[in-house]
């Protein structure tokens, strides 16, 4: 689906117009300098690509990126124009739920494209440029500023979600470490290194616009995509210390079942001692004699009380280590 709007001027109201509508008065010769066209298309169908490529007069190439998905985030200088991959997530399961925004910046222009349904950040931004509530800066690099915004500030909630899931699962290893736990705990960690691998390239892209080494990133913008820039490297951080966290909670978990394995082990050899004495006296006074050399009665009854002492005062030698 392609919607176009058009706006005349920063704070202004935007024109909802038809696509060729909003075109023919962008690529006007006479077009206002102020004049600023956004194309957005969502969910694309097979042919409209292909028809912002014509339109635009993109390169091959970047046409063939907007019809693929599943591409590592970037920024390529075209004649004319700039291209933008970048990667938003809306959930916690970062590998599943991943977004791919794909934004190509003109002199006058703005055109997104998301291969999926429209995006969180993406509304946000099209929603103020339509009823003129957009912030500063002005001009198509001013709206490509405030979607890569909403993207990384969208980040934040995620963040702070992976830590209160750490710290529910730690306190869960700590008090039982069972498989079931240890395998939510992995796949946390699973879901961390795969955010931190998006965010890496997504982090290069918004430092290279904050250095101004493009024509089209206009003097005023370079600012707001500084402090961008701040914050995704803030947020890059933030996805390290949480996956070493992961780790230390792993970590835990194994020293706490290892634990839990020797206090098993010490039980057990704790009986094995009490009942070793046990094995000595029975097999001793069990054995056939032709003629029996405790055949009186009070050596029978001194053998069975040293056979009920002897365990019960190594249970309370034990009890008393505190071995049991």
């Amino acid at each position: 689906m392609i919607r176009s709007a058009i706006s005349h001027g920063h704070g202004q109201p935007a024109q909802v117009v038809a696509f060729d509508e909003a075109v023919a008065a962008a690529m006007a010769p006479d077009a206002p300098p102020d004049l600023l066209l956004w194309v957005d298309v969502s969910a694309p169908e097979a042919d409209e690509p292909s028809l912002i490529g014509t339109t635009f007069a993109l390169h091959p190439l970047t046409v063939e990126d907007l019809l693929h998905r599943n591409q590592r985030a970037k920024l390529e200088e075209y004649p004319g124009y700039l291209f933008l991959v970048l990667h938003w997530f809306s959930s916690l399961d970062v590998r599943r739920n991943a977004a791919e925004v794909h934004c190509i910046l003109g002199r006058n222009w703005l055109v997104t494209l998301v291969n999926g349904d429209a995006v969180q950040p993406v509304e946000t931004a099209w929603n103020e440029f339509v009823h003129g509530h957009a912030r500063p800066p002005a001009g198509p690099d001013g709206e490509l500023y405030r979607i890569l915004d909403n993207i990384v500030d969208g980040h934040v909630p995620l963040l702070t979600g992976f830590e209160d899931r750490l710290d529910r699962l730690s306190a869960s290893v700590i008090r039982s470490p069972e498989q079931d736990t240890v395998d939510k705990v992995i796949n946390v960690r699973r879901s961390l290194v795969h955010f931190r691998r998006t965010l890496a390239p997504q982090r290069d892209v918004l430092s290279a616009l904050a250095r101004r080494e493009h024509a089209l990133v206009s003097e005023k913008s370079v600012l707001y995509f500084r402090d961008v820039s701040d914050h995704v490297q803030r947020e890059y951080e933030a996805v390290e210390s949480l996956r070493e966290l992961a780790q230390s909670v792993m970590e835990v978990q194994f020293a706490v079942h290892e634990r839990m394995q020797s206090q098993i082990i010490k039980r057990l050899t704790v009986i094995s001692t009490i009942f070793l004495p046990l094995n000595f006296l029975t097999g001793f006074f069990g054995m056939n004699f032709t003629h029996l050399p405790f055949a009186d009665a009070r050596l029978l009854y001194f053998a069975l009380a040293t056979m009920a002492a002897v365990p019960t005062g190594l249970m309370l030698w034990f009890y008393k280590r505190r071995w049991l």
